[in-house]
């Protein structure tokens, strides 16, 4: 069960119950009793799942996000008052579920994946005003 859940931390736990009994022919248990066993015995909680974006934190796009702010830094831009911030709320439609089993006392962490198409929603402000895109 342990491995099942450190390869998937969003399974539900009918499926932990339905890859049980595929692995053990003849096995009779209820989800139920499954559960009561993965918290008890295994000693893992559900919980709201962080997720954890693949190309987020690469080195390289830390190191882009670093040259960036050191080359707008360099030209002497007063953010304040020279800048507008444009911001977009995305929505992936790769969804994952928002909760996940993990040992006790660890933050559940689930692997997406972050290619696929994105709806995105797009807000931008300036020190004076709400500007319309």
């Amino acid at each position: 069960i342990i491995d099942l859940i450190n390869n998937e931390a969003s399974l539900t736990v009918e499926s932990v119950t339905d890859m049980l009994c595929e692995q053990f022919r003849g096995l009779a248990i209820t989800p139920r009793i499954v559960n009561a066993h993965m918290r008890n015995k295994c000693r893992i909680s559900y919980k709201i799942a962080r997720p954890d974006y693949f190309a987020r934190n690469t080195e390289s796009t830390t190191m882009k996000r670093q040259q960036f702010g050191g080359e707008m830094v360099h030209c002497g831009i007063e953010f304040l008052n020279e800048c507008v911030f444009i911001d977009d709320a995305a929505f992936n439609r790769n969804m994952h579920r928002a909760k996940g089993w993990s040992e006790i006392g660890k933050p559940c962490h689930i692997k997406v994946d972050t290619k696929g198409p994105n709806v995105s929603i797009l807000g931008a402000i300036a020190s004076t005003s709400l500007i319309v895109i």
